[in-house]
């Protein structure tokens, strides 16, 4: 299917904003490596305004057919593979592997959900 001229979707990235709160024990060695990925990432990393992201989300479900649940499942997948990648299990020994997701409702409580189900 073809996409629009300025589209956000034309570009060299697909990316879903989403916003999460987790909130977990930081020890200065886990700040650090958060950090350390942040700035290595930050290069490919393009921010969304709210009015680009609900035009990407618009474009996914009238030329796409994604649904709701499908862009949920990827937003969730995608910020758990982060925070494992951030967090590896082993890193997370003072908490006994644990790991404190707080959700509130819509869709961005249902991307926290989807994440804590993955982790």
């Amino acid at each position: 299917r073809g996409r629009r001229a300025g589209s956000p979707l034309n570009g060299p990235y697909l990316t879903r904003c989403m916003s999460l709160t987790l909130l977990t024990r930081l020890s200065r060695s886990a700040v650090s490596n958060v950090l350390q990925f942040a700035r290595s990432m930050a290069s490919s990393v393009k921010y969304l305004a709210q009015d680009e992201a609900q035009q990407i989300d618009e474009e996914l479900f009238t030329q796409c057919a994604f649904s709701v649940d499908q862009l949920m499942e990827l937003a969730g997948l995608g910020c758990s593979t982060v925070i494992q990648h951030v967090y590896p299990l082993d890193s997370l020994q003072t908490t006994g592997g644990a790991v404190l997701i707080c959700c509130g409702p819509g869709n961005n409580g249902g991307d926290g959900l989807v994440c804590a189900r993955h982790l």
